[in-house]
């Protein structure tokens, strides 16, 4: 245990001083800390601990990691007043991993304006009641796209596709498909709002609008 009363100096060693006005130490040079010896606020507390392995580990224990801010509300928290990004590379692969605990929870990535969510991307396991499905919705309650793993079917505005592309839900959203021609407008197929035959609206245009015609 070292106690300063003074500043000044530690052992006549310059890179060791003491500012007793503001109580700070200052250390210039390398710190060497042995095998889990730690820096921080107690035993079971916030801390950095550092740990010999074969690769070896600066673990941060009991407490949120602010960058940027001193107020994290998360294990990992970034925050910066002007442009923000975070950097992943290797000589080799790189990948992100969001490994949930347990089917019946979320794994996902949310985009937020001003702490509000515009779009979730991810498996919401516990948020729609399903298990591994894929989906981008708005929110964590409205489908944009759904992709079930089981079936590998996809549904647009619906969780519960019946077919490989099934746009819409029945009684809910209009399922409507609309193709784009280079110069001849658009071409429209259309379902009725109860069970029937859909309507297909083709562009006004002279040309060859549908299909292509053969004889023998």
């Amino acid at each position: 245990q070292v106690q300063f009363n003074n500043s000044g100096a530690f052992g006549g060693d310059a890179g060791l001083t003491y500012n007793a006005s503001t109580d700070t130490l200052t250390i210039t040079g390398p710190i060497s800390m042995a095998d889990n010896q730690w820096i921080g606020l107690g035993s079971a507390a916030g801390r950095i601990e550092f740990d010999d392995q074969a690769t070896d580990e600066i673990n941060f224990l009991n407490a949120n990691v602010g960058i940027g801010t001193s107020t994290p509300t998360s294990l990992l928290h970034l925050l910066s007043a002007t442009n923000a990004r975070i950097f992943v590379g290797a000589g080799t692969n790189s990948s992100i991993t969001l490994d949930r605990g347990s089917t019946s929870y979320d794994s996902t990535i949310a985009f937020e304006t001003a702490a509000v969510n515009d779009w979730v991307v991810g498996v919401p396991g516990s948020s729609l009641g399903v298990t591994s499905d894929f989906a981008i919705l708005d929110g964590l309650t409205a489908v944009g796209l759904y992709v079930t793993k089981t079936t590998n079917r996809v549904g647009i505005g619906n969780t519960a596709p019946g077919a490989l592309l099934d746009l819409g839900l029945a009684g809910t959203t209009l399922g409507v498909v609309r193709l784009a021609g280079s110069t001849s407008g658009n071409a429209s197929i259309q379902p009725p709002a109860v069970a029937g035959t859909p309507t297909l609206t083709l562009p006004t245009s002279t040309d060859t609008l549908l299909g292509r015609a053969t004889t023998d």
